[in-house]
């Protein structure tokens, strides 16, 4: 399915945009987004996934500027794992300088709304990220309800945030 365009978050500063996959083999190996970096939500069941399906993913998304992850779903733990060793590898070609971060966060006990409010509310990346992380990108793999979720909220964001944050669940 191809990127879809939500609009912009006034709060975060961010355009924001999903992408629904079958597969995770199924991200193209550069994603553009009109923006140096991006935070991204990851909803993703990756509990039959190979570590090398996994790892591939999460490459090609920091070589398209993934800044900060956000790990939803079964296995997200691994998923967040696996993405704090590739960062933390000394011959990685990622672009990130020594002294900065790729921030990272798993949610798998918590509703996908909850995920979905905290990239939308509380992703900040580390400073050196902080002016060029001008984008949100959710994507959701293996499931259309998750990405039919992702779309209602950012395509409307503050009333996704309002009621999320009055049910109390963010």
């Amino acid at each position: 399915m191809p990127l879809v365009a939500h609009g912009f978050d006034d709060l975060m500063g961010r355009e924001l945009f999903s992408l629904r996959l079958a597969t995770a083999a199924e991200l193209p190996p550069r994603v553009d987004l009109q923006s140096p970096h991006f935070a991204c939500l990851l909803a993703w069941d990756a509990s039959h996934a190979a570590t090398e399906s996994v790892s591939a993913l999460v490459e090609r998304l920091l070589r398209s500027g993934a800044s900060y992850f956000v790990c939803w779903g079964q296995d997200s733990e691994r998923v967040e794992d696996t993405i704090d060793e590739l960062i933390a590898d000394p011959a990685n070609d990622f672009g990130v300088p020594d002294e900065s971060v790729i921030m990272t966060i798993s949610h798998a006990s918590e509703p996908l709304e909850e995920a979905l409010w905290f990239l939308l509310r509380s992703s900040w990346p580390e400073e050196h990220f902080v002016d060029s992380t001008r984008a949100a990108l959710a994507i959701s793999i293996g499931s259309l309800a998750w990405a039919q979720e992702i779309s209602a909220a950012f395509d409307d964001v503050q009333g996704f945030v309002q009621r999320v944050s009055t049910d109390g669940v963010a």
